[in-house]
């Protein structure tokens, strides 16, 4: 999940780059959760000098741009996207542009919407007693309407509870590749470099594998070659997590037998 920036990240980032763009704490948007229909509404806090132009971009809870939301206000509607399997949490990224300045961005803190994406309406050609979920029904709520016809009698509709929203499949984290570099010669330390993994927010852990087994101990961003790894060739496993993304791990190519 997308968090704001300390006030302090932003003033040494800044003041690196310009002193000219001063900006004020994270902004905040609406603190208490908001249903459908209802709008956000970010306070940006105060920015300087006075001339600074800002700029709005709502954010999902992934962090990921929603489409079109790029106003100080954003009203939660039915179109407003979603993924079925994770909270529906909204954050604001706030820009600031002078002209000779680097523009400077703070992001709010998230805040909880409730969506209900149900609306009771038919599904083309889902009339038998089962229904195979798909992709489309993601984030909706399912129910079945059952009527009851009999020649002579009233036809009577009853229909049931809603499910809970079907959920998506899991997410999985875009892993980087992973490569080891160093020379494979006992006493000499290889490193592991995991390559780009997004979302941003991943949180890598280190794994060293002799032969393939797991090298007890041996679980971080470098690994000194020892008496024991001679006549073997190394690798290390990288794992990728982060909050609603399916955990992901890559191994890199095995080093040259072991020298001695």
């Amino acid at each position: 999940m997308r968090s704001a920036r300390p006030l302090s990240m932003l003033l040494t980032s800044v003041v690196a780059a310009s002193a000219w763009l001063v900006a004020a704490p994270a902004p905040a948007s609406a603190p208490a959760p908001r249903a459908m229909g209802s709008t956000l509404v970010a306070d940006p806090g105060t920015w300087a000098p006075s001339d600074v132009t800002l700029e709005y971009q709502w954010l999902n809870v992934l962090g990921v741009e929603i489409p079109g939301a790029t106003e100080r206000e954003f009203t939660i509607g039915p179109d407003t996207p979603v993924l079925a399997s994770f909270p529906h949490e909204f954050s604001v990224r706030v820009t600031g542009r002078r002209a000779g300045a680097q523009a400077v961005d703070a992001e709010s803190a998230p805040v909880r919407g409730t969506i209900d994406p149900a609306d009771g309406a038919d599904i083309d050609g889902a009339t038998s007693a089962a229904l195979e979920l798909a992709e489309a029904h993601e984030g909706k709520r399912i129910s079945v309407r059952v009527t009851g016809s009999l020649s002579g009698y009233a036809t009577v509709s009853r229909t049931s509870d809603r499910t809970a929203q079907v959920a998506a499949e899991p997410v999985e984290v875009v892993a980087g590749t992973v490569t080891v570099s160093g020379t494979a010669r006992a006493g000499h330390t290889l490193t592991a470099d995991p390559g780009t993994w997004t979302p941003a927010g991943t949180v890598l852990t280190y794994q060293w594998l002799r032969n393939g087994t797991v090298i007890k101990g041996a679980t971080k961003a470098t690994y000194k070659l020892g008496a024991k790894d001679r006549g073997k060739r190394i690798s290390v496993r990288v794992t990728g997590t982060r909050t609603y993304f399916a955990t992901v791990r890559v191994t890199s190519a095995r080093t040259a037998k072991v020298t001695r």
